[in-house]
């Protein structure tokens, strides 16, 4: 028992030295895996806006294949016909006015800043807040009004210019993606078969199951958050032109885009309508987040469970810590599939965790045994 032990014990020292040599080494030669990153980071936007729209599109294209008996390639060419329609009433209608009310939001920034200062001053001097020295604490945190709204409006204008600035490599997205997308309608279903084919005769069936939870998972995550988005955007765009809030279409799709985050996303995506909103008035402020209420309480409540179910299954706190790690790691991608690759990782770890327990479930003779 000692002996086996102490070459346990060996094996793993030898393990982590090599390990650790790995990444000394690695970490010189840095230069040989550049161009290894130029390629993974040239096509991962087409790869990832293929897939999102793989995973929303296939239970469309297994639905007329299977219930309606349409040839495969026959509903492949159905649903590019309906993507093809659905972008063009976006370039046409959607996009023109999303852009009209960002320009127009940058060009009004100043004087909005100026009038919510107004408003925070009035807001002060009402009769109920007059005993209460806002500013003196604010001093005290050596922060003002000013800087306080400058910061959170600077802080949407720059994601919204950064998001104008990309448009020249949005162009070579929309080209590629439908390539792409094609072959991954075509040939996805063949990918596991192709995976099977480099495992162990023992194994193919473990690594089938494997990759058919993985698509499943995936394919329950994306369409299910695309309709969750889709109804945030809707619910919110329609709550705040209802209002009479400015930039109604605009402020609701940044509503809808940034639930994809989870916990954090709803209030990510409603601070910049209520700032908005309280240029005008505290109390417009209040309606904006009782719009924002109703919304996510509709969304908790019946949205989310009737489309995505059971799908992920984790704790509310792991998905916080993932949120903090990826978001230090990968800013908002890391935040925005965070979420999927943890679930994924969950599946990969349960799968090869029943592999070797079922290898645990096989005797070793003595022999094997020593050579441990």
């Amino acid at each position: 028992m000692n002996k086996l032990k102490e070459s346990r014990l060996f094996f793993w020292t030898i393990e982590l030295l090599a390990f650790a040599t790995l990444i000394f080494v690695s970490t010189k030669i840095g230069f040989l895996f550049e161009p290894i990153g130029t390629f993974v980071s040239t096509l991962f936007a087409p790869v990832l806006v293929a897939g999102f729209l793989y995973y929303i599109m296939n239970p469309l294209i297994k639905f007329l294949e299977n219930r309606l008996k349409i040839k495969r390639i026959w509903g492949i060419l159905l649903v590019f016909i309906v993507l093809i329609v659905l972008f063009v009433l976006l370039v046409v209608n959607l996009i023109p006015n999303l852009l009209e009310q960002l320009t127009q939001l940058i060009q009004n920034f100043p004087a909005m800043m100026k009038e919510g200062q107004k408003q925070f001053n009035l807001l002060v001097e009402r009769p109920e807040l007059k005993n209460i020295d806002l500013q003196k604490y604010l001093n005290e945190l050596n922060l003002s009004t000013s800087k306080f709204i400058t910061g959170a409006f600077s802080g949407v204008t720059d994601s919204l210019l950064s998001i104008i600035g990309i448009v020249s490599s949005v162009t070579i997205v929309v080209i590629t993606v439908p390539i792409v997308l094609f072959y991954m309608f075509k040939d996805g279903e063949k990918f596991p078969k192709a995976v099977q084919r480099f495992v162990p005769l023992k194994y193919k069936e473990e690594v089938g199951s494997l990759l058919t939870d993985v698509d499943h998972t995936l394919s329950s995550f994306i369409s299910g958050q695309a309709i969750v988005c889709l109804y945030v955007a809707v619910c919110t765009s329609l709550g705040y032109w209802a209002i009479g809030l400015p930039y109604a279409l605009l402020l609701g799709v940044i509503a809808g885009a940034m639930d994809i985050i989870p916990y954090l996303g709803p209030w990510l995506g409603v601070t910049p309508a209520i700032l908005i909103a309280f240029t005008r008035s505290p109390f417009e402020a209040l309606l904006v987040a009782i719009i924002v209420i109703v919304t996510q309480v509709g969304e908790s409540n019946i949205v989310y469970p009737l489309v995505m179910g059971k799908s992920l299954d984790m704790h509310p706190l792991t998905i916080v810590f993932i949120l903090l790690v990826a978001g230090n790691l990968a800013g908002l991608i890391g935040m925005i599939l965070g979420i999927p690759l943890y679930a994924v990782l969950k599946i990969v770890l349960h799968h090869l965790y029943g592999m070797v327990d079922d290898r645990r479930e096989i005797p070793l003779n003595r022999e094997e045994i020593d050579e441990v």
